[in-house]
């Protein structure tokens, strides 16, 4: 199915040498089937055709993050929010990334928040709005008073280990294509 989108897309793409869309649809399906260079190649077309086009950005970011090239990645998602402020798969993107590959819980949490903020709501706004009050929890350092340490004489307060809970966690959040 993925290789018979791909043979029609490279066809339309021929056919119709201007069409970004054509391009983009190309390039995610050519991303589905592993192939990342071509893939690369067909987010880049797009994005000569149109600089900045916020789906060819945030696609092309999707395949830099396969490619394990984690800040070319952020980059452009970065790029899409300063150019296209209300597109939502790049706010969550750079939170997923912010938070599962550079550990920069400060980031993913700023992140999470503006996705949140954008009007209308995103799709996924209830699953991020359970995360974000999640990683706001975990940034609170404990304090004595907290009721979930436990002091023991002579000891210092330990804090619980880490619950299991049925709320999604960037840990197992993919980050999405458009």
């Amino acid at each position: 199915e993925t290789e018979a989108a791909i043979e029609e897309l490279t066809s339309f793409t021929m056919v119709q040498p201007n069409s970004i869309q054509g391009f983009i649809q190309l390039g995610k399906a050519q991303l589905r089937a592993g192939k990342l260079g071509a893939a690369e190649q067909s987010f880049k077309t797009a994005l000569a055709l149109q600089p900045n086009h916020p789906d060819a950005l945030n696609n092309l970011g999707v395949l830099q993050l396969h490619r394990q090239r984690v800040a070319a990645a952020m980059q452009s998602f970065n790029q899409v929010i300063t150019h296209h402020p209300q597109y939502a798969p790049a706010y969550y993107n750079a939170a997923v990334v912010s938070h599962q590959h550079l550990k920069n819980q400060a980031l993913a949490l700023k992140r999470y928040q503006e996705y949140l903020a954008l009007e209308p709501a995103p799709a996924r706004s209830a699953e991020v709005a359970a995360l974000t009050q999640r990683l706001q929890q975990d940034a609170r350092p404990p304090t004595a008073a907290d009721p979930k340490l436990v002091a023991v004489a002579g000891k210092s307060p330990q804090t619980p280990s880490p619950r299991r809970s049925a709320t999604p966690t960037a840990t197992n959040q993919a980050v999405r294509p458009a």
